[in-house]
């Protein structure tokens, strides 16, 4: 195959990020090329994306020669697989590396879907769609004993899309308008990967019986989906309140991030006591004490008494796409709720 350099260099790197490292059931990691498509697989995803060439070759590029590949000047390079070797000729250099058959890279029949000849198909704005996704994929845990709460629920019932994440602490949720009907739990981190790619334009979901595939018109990734049912998260949400209060987003960031500082690194909670037009902030430890006031806006603040992990807290105000973000607290046993647009998030006292 021949191919230019800039064509291929920041595809295989991308693709490499996708690749599991080597062991012993994989001694050379690598990108398929097969079809005019590179393709990468890590046994819970796969991803494709086409080159500009007409060539109908078939072989693995490993990652060393990824590494190689990016380091070559623009130009023409020629790639071949000859006796277990792919060789890589550029017009200053040439250097073979070793790696396996083709037919020897195994991927799960599922994962070859190219997202495009069955299915249910959604289309989504990119942008709108993967701002959706990150202010909401933070609150996903991937340790929890339950299976369904280590994905993201995709849940559109005709007039949202609704994208959903928790753990054990908390709850975020957020919509898109969507006139399809689908629901579908998918694993946080191939999620995560798909998300490092360059989606511009247009996303296309499709959803399967047990996968999702995410493409346009350059990438298309297929994932495997968690069966089960997701958490009844219309239930947890409530409109019950003692009061809503206005607070700016950066200041609260650093106000409560200084008293993580403070907790020394322990999961410790800070006791927030509202006034007429400011919070405090107080953390205790066995060897460091916190107090800081924060400014705020609202009415019967002062009523505000309640413990909160601040580190649960920064991660929902740095999910939130505005500079100011209003707060629902209930009362000293209930959850306060970050409102930010269409986002919320739901978080758990101590």
């Amino acid at each position: 195959m021949k191919i230019e350099k800039s064509e291929i260099s920041e595809k295989l790197k991308l693709l490499k990020n996708l690749t599991p490292p080597k062991t012993a059931n994989n001694p050379i990691a690598g990108v398929l090329f097969k079809d005019g498509r590179l393709f990468a697989n890590n046994f819970e995803m796969s991803v494709t994306t086409e080159l500009n060439t007409d060539s109908d070759d078939t072989f693995v590029i490993p990652s060393d020669a990824i590494d190689y590949i990016g380091s070559l000047p623009n130009g023409t390079i020629s790639i071949e697989y000859i006796d277990k070797k792919v060789e890589i000729k550029s017009k200053q250099s040439k250097c073979a590396f070793s790696t396996v058959k083709a037919e020897d890279f195994t991927v799960s029949p599922d994962l070859m879907k190219n997202g495009k000849t069955d299915g249910r198909e959604y289309i989504f704005d990119s942008s709108e769609l993967l701002s959706a996704i990150n202010s909401v994929i933070y609150a996903c845990s991937v340790k929890s004993l339950r299976p369904t709460i280590k994905g993201i629920l995709f849940h559109a019932d005709g007039n949202h899309l609704q994208i959903v994440a928790a753990d054990e602490h908390r709850i975020a949720k957020t919509k898109i308008e969507c006139s399809e009907e689908f629901k579908i739990i998918i694993p946080k981190e191939p999620l995560q990967k798909a998300l490092s790619l360059p989606f511009e334009g247009n996303i296309s979901l499709s959803v399967f019986k047990n996968t999702i595939t995410m493409s346009n018109d350059e990438y298309s990734v297929n994932m495997r989906s968690i069966s089960g049912d997701f958490l009844n998260y219309e239930k947890i949400f409530t409109d019950e309140r003692t009061c809503v209060f206005k607070v700016d987003r950066k200041e609260a960031i650093q106000s409560f991030g200084r008293a993580a500082l403070c907790s020394g690194g322990t999961a410790i909670f800070a006791k927030l006591t509202g006034d007429i037009d400011s919070l405090n902030i107080h953390l205790s430890t066995t060897s460091n004490e916190f107090t800081e006031d924060l400014h705020i806006s609202g009415n019967d603040t002062e009523k505000i008494l309640i413990a909160i992990n601040p580190r649960l807290l920064i991660d929902s105000l740095k999910a939130a796409g505005s500079d100011t973000v209003e707060i629902k607290y209930i009362d000293t046993l209930k959850p306060i709720t970050v409102y930010s647009g269409n986002t919320e998030a739901l978080i758990l006292p101590v």
